[in-house]
């Protein structure tokens, strides 16, 4: 996925949740400004993950992240892939060890932009949904 094709799909976003106009303006922005945007060693960088539904999609799947002691969806840093469904079902396999996850929808189903104070940026977190 190249920096055109996500932001195209960050419009198209924008156009389902006109809402979420102001971040996805940010996360565009972002995109825009910096040359190695899905790189860690940026001082912001592009994460992806997941919300992974079971079957019945009537629960979520979350994980304890020890370093913020929060419950998150399954995701992680880009690392360099741009294309993000790849990194976000990555993400989900190896911090899930379920044996398969599937996509519900190809499109993104939410983003979030937040600060990691005193640890590596500020994360650019594109979401899918998944069962």
């Amino acid at each position: 996925m190249t920096k055109q094709i996500l932001i195209e799909e960050l419009i198209a976003y924008s156009n389902r949740f006109p809402q979420e106009r102001a971040a996805v303006d940010r996360f565009i922005g972002f995109l825009v400004r910096e040359p190695q945007s899905y790189e860690r060693e940026s001082i912001g960088h592009v994460t992806a993950s997941l919300w992974i539904l079971d079957p019945t999609r009537t629960k979520v799947l979350l994980t304890h992240h020890k370093k913020f002691n929060q419950w998150i969806q399954l995701g992680g840093h880009a690392d360099g892939e741009t294309d993000l469904k790849s990194v976000a079902l990555k993400e989900g396999f190896e911090e899930s060890g379920l044996p398969a996850i599937t996509l519900l929808d190809q499109e993104i189903f939410d983003i979030d932009i937040h600060d990691i104070n005193n640890r590596c940026a500020t994360h650019y977190d594109v979401r899918y949904i998944a069962v």
